[in-house]
């Protein structure tokens, strides 16, 4: 017994033990583990896993008791509950992934369509007034803007759904290009608001562990400083820099922006796979969920901090590592 025993569990102490137990149940034909049925896992002569349900009993003879048992392999049947509980383990996680979404999208856009219609009923509510076509303008602005938001969230979708059923090859990227790409993007589609966005580094030629998925990184997080903030001006620095962590050597992103910030209470939860319904109503919803996605995908970290460090009103700095190539 003690031979087809796994290696892990071949133990000095363990097969005293064993070999104790057997000898005491040759001797009186008792034994706790006599006519129970259980389940034991061994090795055959190829090292291959086997599982066997058993039943010991003793017969009792003129010389005293043998040891007897009925086995059964149960090697197949263990293999296809294993294969089940994966199945169902990854059914269960899809449901609650989809439910997830679903949940993100719904308060998304229905906290879009809410500022469309009452920007639509304020617009007809000025219509009439000529000395009101400053209102006008700004309400038809808006409605803009949340337009540009719902496509975003349309995309974002479409995104996470992509990357849930694929795999995404990683390979050398050149980082500088496509952040570049990104604040152009940004910038045409919400030309009408007064943008200021800088790169600091000291670096050139910049390349990472990544993909093409990266450009939706950066056009998230822009998106998200530009609408977030109470400020006629929107400034946004992007400082690049180079960070070892765990031996390991990544480039950190700094995003900081001079919006409306975000609460302690909050930082932690914007980037936990459940979120309450509060923070999805208030813009953390499908855009930080893809960034962090993607991010997880690159084996790099994501988080949030003030801007100023004394006063999280004053904006915020979202913080990215990705691998870096040199």
């Amino acid at each position: 017994m003690f031979r087809i025993t796994p290696d892990n569990k071949k133990i000095e102490d363990i097969y005293i033990q064993t070999k104790s137990i057997i000898q005491k149940s040759l001797k009186t034909g008792k034994s706790p583990w006599l006519n129970k049925l259980s389940e034991i896992m061994f090795h055959d002569v190829y090292g291959t896993s086997k599982y066997v349900q058993q039943l010991p009993f003793a017969i009792k003879s003129e010389k005293g008791y043998n040891l007897g048992c009925i086995c059964c392999d149960i090697s197949e049947m263990k293999i296809t509950e294993d294969r089940l509980k994966a199945s169902e383990e990854q059914f269960r996680k899809a449901y609650y992934q989809a439910n997830f979404y679903k949940e993100l999208f719904a308060h998304d856009l229905a906290n879009i369509l809410s500022i469309i219609s009452g920007s639509a009923q304020l617009y007809s509510f000025y219509l009439n007034e000529i000395t009101n076509e400053i209102h006008l303008k700004e309400n038809i602005q808006l409605i803009k803007d949340q337009i540009i938001r719902a496509k975003n969230l349309i995309n974002n979708v479409r995104k996470l759904s992509m990357i849930e059923e694929s795999n995404p090859l990683i390979k050398k990227v050149e980082l500088i290009p496509l952040l570049k790409e990104s604040i152009a993007f940004v910038s045409r589609s919400l030309k009408e608001k007064d943008i200021t966005i800088k790169i600091e580094t000291s670096c050139k030629n910049i390349f990472v562990e990544a993909n093409e998925l990266i450009s939706d990184v950066f056009d998230n997080i822009l998106i998200n400083a530009i609408t977030y903030t109470e400020n006629l001006t929107v400034k946004i620095t992007i400082r690049l820099s180079k960070e070892v962590k765990d031996t390991r050597k990544f480039l950190k992103l700094e995003f900081i922006d001079n919006g409306i910030g975000i609460p302690d209470n909050r930082k932690k939860k914007i980037f936990e796979e459940r979120q309450e319904k509060e923070d999805v109503v208030k813009g953390m919803g499908i855009g930080l969920t893809l960034v962090k996605t993607i991010i997880k995908r690159y084996n790099g970290y994501i988080w949030v901090e003030n801007a100023d460090k004394e006063d999280y009103t004053k904006g915020s700095n979202f913080v990215i590592l990705i691998p870096n190539i040199e």
